[in-house]
């Protein structure tokens, strides 16, 4: 367990898309006063009755490819209290570790690189339909199916998925093509845009499987699937799996 003398929230801004293990933040006071207790676990404790919780993030307990360390450590005071030191330099915080004192891990990057991705579906032809910068996808006849966070630009570790339309509304044929690369405009698809995400499992993601199917009046149609390493089932093709970050559910 460690607290802080903050005046302001220090870490939601970089850990908020990380979910491989929780820490938890109590927080006492108010403006220059406010201390912040940080512990592992979904609830910060002791709990005391004069904490509240104030909110709760993820990070890592060990070291990943381009995570960065982030330690907690804490020493006595003038005052026969405790001061308590949150950092990036491991070495400074590992200087004065006591007991209870921890490093957890994170990766740090703006969250304007990020876009939200909305998936709905439609039930009678079950075509599939993508959002950009949307958080829930009920579009017409479109069926909200789930979101997630992908990058608007190339990231370290990240390939270009592109996405295509086809289809028309009337008709309930409007869908998208889902698939590597950079372009989604041939085959009589129009290219609408294109979204950054990771090939292989990367800490704090989730798996998102891709299949296609014959549409029943001609061309094709694509399947998008959440928390799944299979999308060729109930009659699909599997083509690929991506990785990216999970929304809180809407």
């Amino acid at each position: 367990m460690a607290s802080a003398a903050f005046p302001f929230n220090p870490i939601t801004s970089c850990l908020s898309f990380l979910v491989h293990s929780s820490f938890s933040v109590l927080v006492l006071g108010d403006g220059n006063e406010r201390r912040y207790v940080i512990s592992k676990g979904s609830h910060a404790g002791p709990v005391w009755d004069i904490w509240r919780q104030d909110f709760k993030f993820y990070g890592l307990l060990s070291a990943k490819s381009r995570a960065i360390p982030v330690s907690v450590s804490h020493t006595r005071n003038y005052w026969g209290g405790e001061d308590y030191l949150m950092c990036l330099d491991e070495s400074v915080a590992n200087s004065n570790r006591e007991e209870g004192d921890f490093t957890f891990y994170v990766h740090l990057f703006d969250k304007s690189q990020l876009i939200e991705v909305a998936v709905g579906f439609e039930s009678e032809h079950w075509c599939y339909r993508l959002k950009p910068n949307m958080s829930n996808l009920r579009d017409g006849r479109f069926e909200h199916e789930f979101t997630f966070f992908a990058f608007s630009s190339p990231y370290p570790g990240t390939l270009p998925i592109a996405i295509g339309k086809a289809g028309a509304e009337h008709n309930r044929t409007l869908r998208n093509r889902v698939e590597y690369g950079n372009y989604a405009g041939t085959k009589g698809w129009e290219h609408e845009f294109i979204l950054y995400v990771f090939p292989n499992e990367e800490p704090g993601t989730i798996p998102i499987a891709v299949g296609h199917a014959e549409l029943v009046l001609g061309g094709w149609k694509y399947r998008v699937c959440e928390n799944c390493q299979d999308a060729g089932t109930k009659g699909w093709t599997h083509d690929f799996v991506f990785y990216a970050y999970p929304h809180p559910r809407v």
